[in-house]
């Protein structure tokens, strides 16, 4: 049954990717206006925004890789505790951004890394639904009366 619809499917798929990717140029280009009061826009049909991504470590650039990393954490004096022991150690990124500076993360060829990211949701209510399956009504049909 699904390969029935693929086509289908590939095209819808391709059209909300497009119609996302607009929205969200919209919104960057946009900002002054749409947030007001934060880093989101309640619209109609629902809410778009900006959203943090979690902190995460990367290399500074392309000259550090994780095994020179390693490396350089391994100099430093509290150099135990980031690595993780079940397999071949690992850097513990988490422990790593609590205890070391950011001195201390150059050094090492380490940078913290935080990026907005653009958010968008609609609300789902009962009487919006594209299914009949997606919101549990069941489908009666009409009574012929001959």
């Amino acid at each position: 049954m699904t390969k029935s619809f693929e086509a289908e499917l590939a095209v819808a798929t391709k059209a909300e990717r497009d119609l996302l990717a607009q929205l969200s140029q919209y919104y960057v280009t946009h900002l002054n206006e749409l947030e007001t009061g934060g880093k989101s826009t309640k619209l109609t049909y629902g809410t778009m925004g900006r959203r943090l991504s979690p902190p995460a470590l990367k290399p500074r650039n392309k000259s550090f890789t994780w095994k020179a990393i390693k490396v350089l954490l391994r100099a430093v004096e509290k150099r135990r505790a980031f690595f993780l022991t079940p397999k071949d150690p690992e850097p513990d990124k988490e422990l790593i951004k609590k205890e070391l500076s950011a001195e201390e993360l150059e050094k090492c060829g380490l940078k913290i890394e935080q990026d907005d990211e653009f958010t968008s949701s609609l609300p789902v209510r009962e009487h919006q639904c594209l299914t009949v399956r997606s919101c549990g009504r069941r489908w009666n049909p009409p009574s012929w009366r001959w």
